[in-house]
């Protein structure tokens, strides 16, 4: 399976590519070949981000800015060398890159699975510009602020079936 790489945060993700390999390479990254890694946006890049949206930071290098990780876009500034995003948090509003943040995202208990590590697999989908419907999946372990809400929304989703 390919592998790519956001070109916005770096972020390397395994693709799930339900069709032959060299007939999606040529279609899709002509100049790439078949095997490379190719450039394309991640989960958390890929949603297109807009005034009013709901927003949460995202880790950084591990670490987790102090204070509010929540807010909502108040501003977006447009310049030829791209754009930046004024968010509204609880303490204040600060001027963002796109890779610093993501939409917040909406977890249903039925997206959550226990590992036997403890950890958590979180199923994700979508709908890709060009229409093509997209299946994937994150990892997430003790350390992530929301891992223990997560956990407990599977464990009640199990207890219930």
């Amino acid at each position: 399976m390919p592998w790519s790489q956001c070109p916005l945060c770096g972020t390397l993700s395994q693709l799930l590519i339900r069709q032959d390999l060299e007939s999606w390479y040529s279609t899709l990254f002509p100049t790439i070949p078949a095997g490379e890694i190719v450039p394309a946006k991640c989960f958390d890049c890929f949603p297109e981000i807009r005034e009013g949206d709901s927003v949460e930071l995202r880790n950084q290098n591990g670490e987790r800015k102090a204070g509010a990780s929540e807010g909502y876009v108040i501003k977006i500034l447009s310049a030829p060398d791209g754009l930046l995003y004024k968010i509204q948090f609880e303490n204040g509003v600060e001027c963002l890159a796109r890779f610093q943040f993501r939409k917040t995202r909406q977890y249903h208990p039925q997206n959550v699975t226990i590992l036997k590590d403890g950890t958590l697999r979180i199923s994700t989908s979508g709908i890709a510009q060009d229409g093509e419907r997209w299946d994937g999946f994150e990892i997430v372990t003790k350390e992530h602020p929301h891992y223990q809400l997560w956990k407990t929304m599977a464990s009640n989703a199990e207890n219930n079936e």
